[in-house]
């Protein structure tokens, strides 16, 4: 990674938190996990006015980047996605994970059973299990990827958990962490064998593991690569009936971190699915959308659509200014046609 962004990272999150006031909280500190029990959530909606009922408000599930064994929903960058979707009558859940050179899985464990809380709490906060999304961030992303494709294939294999997620977002996802060449070909001295580096990284660093000579790590590593499970999703239905919800990514086109090309890959591997006529979801599969103008450019019913934000480095929506707002504002336009059924004018009630 450049050293410019990494000395401006600091900076860009000072200026996010000065800029992004936290939101109304519904509850803050909120451990989740019978198993991971220093592990909390903080939960941002508003709150009903008196004398008015239960609601069932669309919900998100956010899980913020930081490389596995960093970041903190503290520095989390979709604040501002946060506050639009708020102040549109959401709750917004964003969960903190393990960090630190912990062994994984346990990153995915938390976020799993963040998600799981939330189905169970969803009454408690006022929330529709039926309208539920899960944003993912870079690492974050790689974790929502995996979780959205686990509960695929749990659903092909008549073990669904229920309801359904009703969308994906991933912004600059890690959906591919098998690449051998490409990203990292310039840090052959430090990864060796010539391992891009986000490979070398993920094994040695995350996964704790050291780097395995002649493949024998290969098993393992697609395990807990998006776009390999994808394709054995894939393989497994037939290429039919993918039982995924719509995705929505994010890609910066001057990604340094993690360049573009495997998200876009991911994606066209949605967009070769047919649907099957028996799945309610089925028009969403082998149709896809891609742009950078960011204003309502897409259209209802793809599989997947990809907005490419120009002139940005990974991390983008970190730092409050334009972009990031444009930004949001075409992911909430986006979001708006998975929930159309979610009236505004539950907002005055709130």
């Amino acid at each position: 990674m450049p050293i410019r962004p990494l000395l401006l990272t600091p900076l860009m999150f000072h200026v996010h938190r000065v800029l992004t006031a936290s939101p109304n909280r519904l509850g803050s500190g909120v451990k989740y996990s019978a198993k991971h029990t220093d592990q909390t959530l903080d939960v941002y909606g508003m709150r009903p006015s008196a004398g008015v009922g239960t609601r069932e408000a669309p919900a998100l599930v956010a899980i913020h980047g930081g490389g596995w064994i960093g970041g903190s929903s503290f520095f989390f960058g979709g604040m501002v996605l946060v506050h639009k979707l708020v102040a549109r009558g959401w709750v917004v859940v964003v969960p903190e994970y393990k960090r630190g050179f912990c062994q994984w899985p346990s990153q995915l464990e938390c976020c799993r059973d963040a998600l799981s809380w939330t189905r169970q709490h969803a009454k408690r906060y006022g929330v529709d299990p039926g309208r539920l999304h899960v944003l993912g961030q870079s690492a974050g992303g790689h974790m929502a990827a995996l979780l959205a494709i686990e509960e695929a294939t749990a659903e092909g294999k008549g073990d669904a958990i229920k309801p359904p997620l009703k969308a994906i977002l991933l912004y600059y996802p890690v959906l591919d962490i098998v690449l051998e060449t490409g990203h990292g070909e310039g840090v052959r001295w430090w990864c060796g064998k010539g391992k891009a580096l986000l490979r070398w990284y993920f094994e040695c660093l995350v996964m704790q593991q050291a780097p395995r000579q002649g493949g024998g790590g290969e098993s393992e590593l697609t395990r807990w690569s998006p776009t390999h499970q994808l394709e054995a999703h894939l393989a497994e239905t037939k290429g039919r009936n993918t039982t995924l919800p719509p995705i929505l990514m994010v890609t910066c086109d001057s990604d340094s971190a993690v360049p573009p090309g495997p998200a876009l890959r991911f994606a066209s591997l949605l967009c070769s699915t047919t649907p099957d006529e028996g799945d309610e979801r089925g028009h969403h599969a082998g149709r896809c959308g891609q742009s950078s103008l960011l204003v309502n450019s897409f259209e209802d019913g793809l599989a997947v659509q990809v907005f490419e934000v120009p002139g940005t480095e990974h991390g983008f929506d970190i730092a409050t200014h334009a972009t990031t707002h444009q930004v949001s504002d075409a992911v909430v336009a986006w979001l708006h046609t998975k929930t159309k059924n979610y009236e505004e004018s539950e907002l005055s009630n709130w």
